[in-house]
């Protein structure tokens, strides 16, 4: 059993943060906010049970935050509101099984929490929080290696990531179930 456990405090002086918003070109546009800082704790696991099974989890919850902030639309300042796209909250944990010297089986998934898309604190703004499964199985012969791995094995609805353009939330989708497969060969 090995864990790992870091707390940080990150505490910004005109932070150069984005707005929610995009350029006519498609970038995202960003200023400089006074005062921010993101706060919390992480932690890493990693737990062989017996010699072929390992887990595996990490969790990183903190608190983010920006003192005040002017949106140039509308004029409006907002005083303590949470930084656009950076959620509270973040689970992985992964299952490896060594099934055999040569066939492993791995399964694992991700939780994300719900991430504003604009620094006003507007719940009308955010992605909503996910959880999404992966597995994947690898057989592997010498150098060679022949793996499947399918990614958000459930087909849950995730957003990556998104902008705002003040009246409407607009978002980037994650694939559905995705499957690949992947041959390696060594020399």
């Amino acid at each position: 059993l090995t864990a790992t456990v870091n707390v940080f405090d990150m505490r910004f002086r005109n932070e150069i943060t984005p707005v929610g918003e995009l350029s006519y070109i498609g970038l995202p546009l960003r200023k400089n906010v006074r005062s921010s800082y993101r706060r919390g704790i992480e932690a890493d696991v990693t737990w062989r049970l017996i010699p072929w099974l390992t887990a595996a989890a990490n969790a990183t919850f903190s608190r983010n935050r920006i003192a005040e902030y002017t949106d140039d639309a509308s004029g409006a300042t907002y005083r303590d509101v949470e930084p656009l796209l950076t959620p509270a909250v973040l689970v992985n944990h992964a299952l490896d099984w060594q099934m055999t010297p040569a066939l492993s089986m791995s399964v694992g998934g991700r939780y994300v929490g719900r991430s504003f898309l604009a620094n006003t604190g507007d719940r009308a703004f955010t992605t909503p929080a996910a959880y999404l499964a992966d597995a994947g199985l690898a057989w592997r012969r010498g150098r060679h290696e022949l793996a499947l791995h399918v990614m958000n094995v459930g087909s849950a609805r995730f957003y990556a990531a998104g902008y705002t353009d003040g009246t409407t939330p607009y978002y980037f989708v994650t694939a559905p179930r995705a499957i690949f497969v992947t041959a390696t060969v060594g020399f």
